[in-house]
This record gives C-alpha cells, structure tokens and sequence, in this order.
C-alpha cells in the first residue's frame, strides 16, 4: 500500500446540481488536499457516457445513470471498481440508495471499514425510502454491518438508531467555505432564494408572500436562482405564475442554473428558504457564509443551522407569516441586528476546515481499528 490513505467514496450526483453534489465534491476534494488518495465513483443521471476525471490525490469516475437501468448499471461499475481499489481503503457511501449496496458489498468482500452519510430526513428522508425499497433486506444488512452512520443534524440522528446500534451514529454536518470578510449590507428590499425549483422547497408560498411584500414596496426584487432538477420540478410552473401577475412579472427574476450564486447572494441583504422538508441545506449555509439575513421554514433542517429562537422563521407553507418574516427583514432594524450576530455565531460549526477534521478523524479511526466495529448479528438489541 502507498503511503496516502485511501477512501473509496460512492456517490450519486457527484458532479449534478444541487446541495448533495456539492457536498460530495466538498469532502472528495478536501480530504485530496489533506493528503488522502480519493476514489470516487459517481452515478451521473446527466451523462449519457462515462467520465475520467483526475488530479492530484482525487480520482472520479462518471457512471451514466440517467436511464431506467442506472441504478443497475451504477451498482455493477460501482461495486467492481470498489474491488478493484479498496483493498485497503475505507469505503464510503454518500446517500443511503445504491452507494450503500456497493460500499457495503466491496466492505464485505474485503473485510474493510464502510462509511455511510445520510443527506435526508423526514417525511421524504433516506431512511424511509430504504425501508420502503424492494431491496430493503439487502440494504438494512449492509448498514447494520457499517462501521458507521452518518447523519447531518439530531434529527437524522434518531432515524439512523433504527437501523444500528446507538453508538455507531454520529452527527456531522455539511461543510461550507467561509469567506476572510464577512460581507456588508446595503439596505436595500431585496432577496434572494438558491436551489432547486422543486414542489419540496415551497417556491409556490414563496410568491404568493412576495405579491404581498413586493405590493407596497417599490423597488422590491426577488431573485430565484437554480432550476428545476431532475426531481419534483415547478420551474414551469412558477415561471408561467409569474408572467400572468403584474407585481411578480415586474419585481421577481429567474436565473436559471450558474455555477457560483456567491455574487446574487451578495446583491440581496436577504435569503430566503420557503422549505417544506430540507435534511441540512448547502444553499443556506452558503448565504450564512455570506452573512446574509436568513428568512426560513421553521422546520428541523433549518432550526439546526439557525437555532429555534432566530427571529425570522415561519411556519413552513404559512405564506401570510413568509411575508410578515420578510417585511420584518427589510424594515425591522433591531431584528436585522439580530439575525446578524445569530448568523455569525452559528456559521463558524460549519466551516470545512472544521468539518473536513472531523471526517478525517472518523475515517483514519475507522482505518485503525474496524474490529472496534463488528458486525451485527440477528440478535442485536435493535431486533432488526
């Protein structure tokens, strides 16, 4: 073996838009810097071919997944290339679908350790749709015999205990960069959304809250960044809404997909998260890299970021307390204050460095000492 440790990391969306490809290329790329020999092997649902793509310490392999056998396909090319690497690699799974099945599969035939991230929870979370999949036996045996399970908030924490042993779980969040200055306000009523325009994110309450804000103030500017996705997408839908409203048409503005949203998060003193359901979002931890002023959904993905008193959350698809939340923002300048300082004590958790350390340390534990970890019999206390 080389003297570089090795982590052989699957993942869906890799290089895809949104949070979790994000997330992935984060760690993938700073364990690299840190001196690890990363493998990644990709299920891409944009690629019609495979991909090679290389530099120093991170190697990612694109598997075209856009088609009804891709799940299929990418468990075959995955699970082989993790043999082919990971003799004597830590395996990791990003997401609890089908990077699990080949992670868990290379773990057992090599006897290695197995890693495995959660990106979702709730309602529409991992742990319900693996408990729901026709491969649920298979996978349930694959995390009850990781070394560990990941999760992004306490919330995901205790979905998680169902499936293995309590001590086996850790909590460690998504990782953002942070940037040397925090970034100034101007002061001016605008705000901004980034993300997928998609049915979860609550984009429909979002504009009917921004007829009401945008009604008494000229001037007011709703940017939308992002795009449909390949999931639950509304882009049409809210496209088509905004045209037929004289208020929207005139005060809201679609981006479509870009590759750095740093320079509208840094045009709007606020962000805005109209969320239904989220696990721990990248686009809001990025505007609180930014410093913005947060307006979210009260609900637990976002409440772990911001805390449960920060002063500008509403009830998720309350559009009437959406618009009151983000009248406060513009106007209140006590408030403005105070989600300021909130934002700037709860970011610092978050920064990669400090995230990356805590990966790095699970991992090269998880190298060290597996047998700390065995597996789990029929007879363990879970009953599962």
């Amino acid at each position: 073996m080389s003297a570089r440790r090795r982590v052989v990391l699957f993942s869906t969306g890799h290089t895809d838009i949104g949070g979790c490809g994000r997330h992935s290329s984060l760690l993938a790329a700073g364990l690299a810097e840190r001196g690890w020999d990363v493998r990644v092997i990709s299920r891409a649902a944009a690629s019609h071919r495979p991909r090679l793509r290389r530099r120093p310490g991170l190697t990612v392999i694109e598997v075209p997944g856009g088609h009804r056998l891709g799940a299929v396909l990418y468990l075959v090319c995955a699970t082989g290339l993790g043999m082919l690497w990971g003799r004597r690699a830590v395996f990791m799974a990003f997401q609890l679908g089908s990077p699990v099945l080949a992670a868990g599969l290379c773990a057992r035939l090599w006897s290695r350790p197995s890693v495995a991230l959660s990106t979702s929870n709730g309602e529409q979370g991992e742990v319900l749709q693996v408990l729901r999949s026709p491969w649920r036996g298979l996978h349930r045996r694959m995390l009850r015999e990781a070394t560990r399970l990941v999760g992004q908030t306490d919330a995901a924490r205790g979905e998680l205990e169902t499936l293995t042993e309590p001590q086996r779980v850790v909590v460690i969040p998504n990782p953002v960069e942070l940037p040397a200055l925090a970034p100034p306000l101007d002061g001016r009523p605008r705000a901004v959304y980034t993300g997928r325009l998609a049915e979860e994110k609550g984009l429909g309450f979002l504009l009917d809250a921004w007829a009401m804000v945008a009604a008494g103030r000229p001037g007011a500017r709703l940017t939308l960044v992002g795009e449909g996705g390949r999931f639950g997408s509304v882009e049409a839908e809210l496209r088509a809404r905004t045209m037929g409203d004289a208020t929207l048409r005139e005060s809201v503005t679609f981006t479509g997909w870009v590759q750095d949203v740093n320079a509208f998060l840094l045009d709007a003193d606020v962000f805005v998260l109209p969320s239904l359901w989220e696990g721990l979002s990248n686009a809001l931890l990025e505007a609180c890299a930014q410093r913005r002023l947060v307006v979210a959904s009260d609900i637990p993905g976002n409440t772990a970021i911001l805390g449960s008193d920060h002063p500008f959350l509403f009830a998720p698809g309350d559009a009437d307390g959406l618009a009151r939340a983000l009248a406060e923002a513009f106007d209140d300048a006590s408030a403005r204050a105070d989600a300021r300082r909130r934002v700037d004590e709860a970011v610092e958790r978050f920064g990669l460095e400090q995230v990356l350390n805590r990966y790095e340390a699970m991992l090269a534990e998880a190298l060290a000492g597996s047998a700390l970890y065995p597996p789990i019999g029929p007879s363990a206390s879970t009953g599962r």
